[in-house]
């Protein structure tokens, strides 16, 4: 049902899509974008909370205490300071 275009063309020997196949493909091209779609949406990467008293990250969540009680900030919103 799904082939790529390299399989395409080797067993057909056209390059291109026959303009009468085009809207065939429609619904299955439909389908797989909505799919990558949803799986970037889930898969991206998270906002992460780091304690600065211990250095323990976790993914940015409800928690605003730190098991070692400190409190966790955004790691994006830190400033890193090197040590000398």
């Amino acid at each position: 049902m799904f082939k790529t275009g390299w399989e395409e063309s080797v067993e057909t020997g056209r390059f291109f899509v026959p303009s009468y196949e085009r809207l065939s493909r429609l619904p299955g091209l439909f389908l797989s974008g909505l799919v990558i779609g949803v799986l970037c949406i889930l898969l991206r990467p998270r906002s992460q909370a780091v304690c600065p008293k211990c250095g323990k990250i976790e993914r940015k969540a409800h928690f605003t205490q730190c098991e070692c009680g400190g409190t966790f900030e955004d790691i994006e919103e830190m400033k890193w300071i090197d040590k000398k």
